[in-house]
């Protein structure tokens, strides 16, 4: 396993998938981490033409590098090699039609675990990952003290697809 994209919202739940994304690139020679954030330029205007803002876009690109830097600088990402891409104007999940992602081996991804009506009305963008892409998924939830993998679930609905 050489490649490993982590998207992140900069919650706990990408923070979870990161640490397991180390863990797992730590014991595979020169693997990479590549971390991926999905955001939307800011537009303005109350016509049919619409401008980027880009007074506010300086900010929120500012912001979003802080955030990106801070978790760059986690001890547990220390000598282990991770490259960082910026999504714009995309769909959350859309990440994985970019092309400088395209040939990684693992998608490692948190969730929120929507559930019920939220999940009907709002989808969610792991499960969209899941749905529609050819490289595997690893969702993690929680914290995990220690990822010591000995056993895999391995669903399969024996349909066409």
């Amino acid at each position: 396993m050489k490649k490993i994209i982590v998207p992140t919202d900069f919650s706990q739940s990408a923070l979870n998938a990161l640490k397991i994304a180390a863990d797992i690139a730590s014991k595979q020679k020169a693997a990479e981490i590549h971390i991926v954030h999905v955001y939307e330029r800011p537009v303005s205007g109350i016509t049919l033409q619409f401008e980027i803002d880009n007074k506010k876009l300086k900010e929120i690109r500012k912001h979003i590098t802080e955030k990106m830097d801070k978790i760059c600088s986690q001890n547990f990402l220390k000598n282990i090699n991770t490259k960082v891409h910026f999504i714009v104007d995309k769909e959350v999940w859309e990440f994985i039609y970019d092309p400088k992602l395209k040939d990684a081996d693992l998608i490692i991804m948190g969730t929120h675990g929507i559930k019920g009506r939220s999940k009907f009305f709002m989808g969610s963008n792991t499960l969209k990952v899941v749905q529609i892409s050819n490289i595997p998924v690893l969702i993690i939830k929680d914290t995990l003290k220690k990822f010591d993998l000995k056993n895999i679930v391995f669903a399969f609905g024996f349909g066409e697809d």
